[in-house]
């Protein structure tokens, strides 16, 4: 530190005494001081206090240092907002304190400082000034999104004005070690990284900065590259063959292509003489609305789900079917049942419906076991028509149909590589026009079977069967485990009604052909599946076959009534239900 001399300061001693007069006054004596108290005097009157300098500045803070005077009391700190103030002291600190730190501050912003040194003689002239600025406030709302597998974007918002650039930083893992990758202008609010590692995983963070310093760092954010471009395509398709069906049609089917780029096989397209004609997912495709006896030749090619496409499969061409003698099936509505022919179960026992258009093309729907299945065939003129449904995760069901020649009903079969169902779906025949005769109300006892188990109900089910003019019919009764029964359809034109039913949540089920005769009895054989836990009572569960007799509503069923013409009571008895349960079934 330096030391000024004092000017016109004549050399003092400890009884050294100067005299003035003034208009006639007495002499004033001086007061006596030393000669170390007299050089700090002259130190605190010219200003001999250096200038401080800021050491450490924040957001909300700066820190002030100087070098302090020898003697001094201490200090007092001012400050201002502009270099030419006005000032206001903001702090005072004892002779060995030579720092101050004001809190409390706006970030990025300049603030002015000066500090006086004072003791028992009064203060100094104040120091020279110096500026300190604030550091910036820190960023937030740092986000980082992965946009391919060498680039993420970052965006966050500022939160100062004053700040002059913003410093971004990176590492591979949440701790570190991190190192600056960019240093933008102040008004920056995003960034791109670039040349990145596929499926890694980056962490950021951004500070600002201005000419206080840096300011805290953000909240960190972290993406992941995506894998790399998927730019390899499916493999080949393989083993086509094309096969005429009809006068109109060809089937195609295919081996599955593989795809090992990542993106994973998306489909195939099928093209006609060198003319792209479909796109499916599946291995195999019906080309329709073709001549007859004329050949077309056929290509496939993979696809994946970027759009990479497999070389052509070889080309294969197949001759649809000529004009044969016969003709089309009638274009009609066919509704029936699905049962193994001796041993019949839940899981291929079930319901079909078809639709046969004019050009014999036709939709169907099976439901089997609870799970329906809905699928397009084509009748040749034989009248025949096979298909195969796709099933996830098992083999798929193969149906061959065929319409009897008076066009009375379908037969046919459903195969699912282990058992064949048969199919007896008959044609919907009767309407206002042509009445069907069996028109009315008809009563059903379901009776169990004489050689029953002590798992099986024991006592007696009941139903009612009502035809309308017009041929459609619903049953609705009882099971004798108190399971209600319900099912409309159509009844054949030889009177034959296809009862189905799904019961227990679709884990069960009943089937039966009910046939009227035309002198009014109603006979039929019920297949019955009920399965286990499905209550406390029949734990095991049971598969058993039920006769179901009965009769139009004038005629006698053999069953106990009230009284004759009273209401029938429908008796839940066995045991499952000790006590018997009673309730009014029909009057």
């Amino acid at each position: 530190m330096g030391f000024y001399n004092l000017k016109s300061q004549p050399a003092l001693t400890s009884s050294c005494r100067q005299t003035t007069r003034n208009r006639g006054s007495l002499p004033r004596p001086l007061p006596v001081l030393s000669f170390a108290k007299l050089l700090l005097l002259g130190l605190l009157l010219t200003g001999g206090l250096l200038a401080p300098h800021t050491a450490h500045a924040a957001a909300t803070s700066l820190t002030l240092i100087w070098q302090g005077v020898v003697g001094a009391d201490g200090y007092k700190v001012e400050r201002a907002s502009a270099s030419t103030g006005p000032w206001s002291q903001i702090g005072q600190t004892v002779s060995n304190v030579t720092s101050f730190t004001n809190t409390g501050l706006t970030p990025a912003t300049v603030y002015y400082y000066r500090v006086r040194s004072f003791n028992e003689f009064g203060d100094s002239e104040p120091s020279e000034t110096v500026a300190g600025t604030t550091s910036p406030a820190a960023p937030t709302n740092l986000t980082a999104t992965a946009v391919s597998s060498s680039q993420v974007n970052l965006a966050w918002q500022n939160n100062s004005t004053g700040q002059t650039a913003v410093k971004v930083e990176r590492a591979t893992a949440s701790t570190g070690p991190w190192s600056q990758i960019a240093s933008l202008s102040g008004s920056a609010t995003s960034y791109s990284n670039t040349g990145l590692a596929a499926l890694t995983t980056y962490y950021y963070r951004v500070r600002a900065s201005n000419t206080g310093g840096d300011s805290a760092y953000s909240a960190t954010a972290n993406a992941q590259t995506s894998a790399p471009p998927d730019t390899t395509a499916p493999s080949t398709p393989t083993g086509l063959v094309a096969t005429g069906i009809a006068t109109n049609q060809i089937r195609l089917t295919w081996n599955p292509s593989t795809d090992t780029g990542g993106s994973g096989l998306a489909g195939y397209r099928v093209y006609r003489d060198g003319m792209i004609i479909a796109s499916t997912a599946s291995t195999s495709f019906v080309d329709t609305n073709l001549k007859p006896a004329t050949e077309y030749c056929y290509r496939v090619v993979a696809y994946d789900d970027v759009g990479n496409n497999s070389t052509q499969s070889a080309n294969v061409c197949a001759t649809t079917l000529p004009p044969a003698e016969g003709v089309l099936p009638m274009a009609a509505k066919y509704e029936g049942l699905v049962l193994h022919p001796t041993s019949p179960t839940h899981a291929d026992s079930g319901t079909i419906s078809v639709t046969v258009r004019a050009d014999g093309s036709c939709s169907a729907s099976i439901g089997l076991g609870g799970t329906r299945f809905t699928f397009s065939s084509q009748f040749n003129t034989q009248g025949t028509s096979s298909a195969q449904i796709p099933r996830s995760g098992t083999t798929p069901l193969t149906v061959n149909l065929t319409i009897e020649g008076t066009h009375r009903e379908i037969t046919g079969t459903v195969a699912d590589g282990t058992r064949t169902a048969e199919v007896l779906a008959p044609r919907r025949f009767w309407s206002r026009d042509l009445p069907c005769p069996w028109a009315g109300t008809y009563r059903v006892k379901i009776a169990p079977p004489d050689d029953g188990s002590a798992d099986q109900p024991e006592g007696y089910g009941y139903g009612t069967l009502t035809v309308r003019a017009d041929g459609v019919a619903g049953f609705a009764g009882y099971l004798a485990d108190g399971q209600r029964v319900f099912r409309t359809a159509f009844l054949s034109e030889e009177g034959h009604f296809p009862l189905y039913a799904l019961l227990y949540r679709r884990g069960g089920a009943c089937v039966s052909w009910l046939t009227l005769s035309p002198d009014g009895p109603v006979t039929g054989v019920l297949d019955w599946f009920r399965p286990a836990g499905t209550s406390g009572f029949y734990t095991n569960g049971f598969v058993t076959t039920c006769d179901v007799t009965g009769g139009n509503t004038t005629a006698a069923l053999g069953l106990t009534a009230a009284a004759e013409g009273t209401s029938l009571e429908l008796t839940l008895g066995g045991t499952e239900f000790p006590g018997g349960i009673t309730r009014q079934f029909w009057e």
